[in-house]
């Protein structure tokens, strides 16, 4: 059973792998907003306001400052007659928000870092992705 089951594993480390080989991304295991790093953290976020839970929690604490320039921007934004509203919640995600994307500097002395606030939903959940705009956005940090 054991040999069974490290096989299994070495086939899983194998395909892990191959599909780093091929989208140059790579899995990291724990809390990688402790680790020091540079570049871009892609994030979706809602056209709500809100980055209550998940990885948007978890950036809002470690990064306020992606927060505070998220909220900033939600704010700013006005109203539109296509604004959706969320019975389930009774919020208005701010359709002139959808698709947009927001670059914000959260560097520190040692490493130049951005967290990429993608608006790919217009709601709170799993299953309320616009996987256009999330797609177009990451293309676009990705350039």
């Amino acid at each position: 059973l054991m040999q069974v089951r490290d096989e299994l594993q070495r086939q899983a480390n194998r395909q892990t792998e191959a599909q780093q080989n091929q989208t140059g991304a790579s899995q990291i295991s724990g809390d990688f907003t402790n680790m020091q790093t540079s570049g871009v953290i892609f994030q979706q976020v809602n056209a709500l306001g809100l980055m209550g839970a998940g990885l948007a929690r978890s950036l809002r604490d470690r990064y306020p400052k992606a927060y505070s320039e998220y909220r900033d921007l939600y704010d700013r934004t006005p109203d539109s007659d296509d604004d959706f509203m969320n019975t389930k919640y009774s919020r208005v995600g701010k359709a002139l928000l959808g698709g947009r994307l927001q670059l914000v500097d959260v560097s520190d002395n040692n490493n130049q870092l951005y967290v990429a606030n993608s608006f790919s939903q217009m709601d709170i959940g799993n299953d309320t992705t616009n996987k256009d705009w999330l797609f177009n956005n990451l293309l676009r940090v990705m350039a």
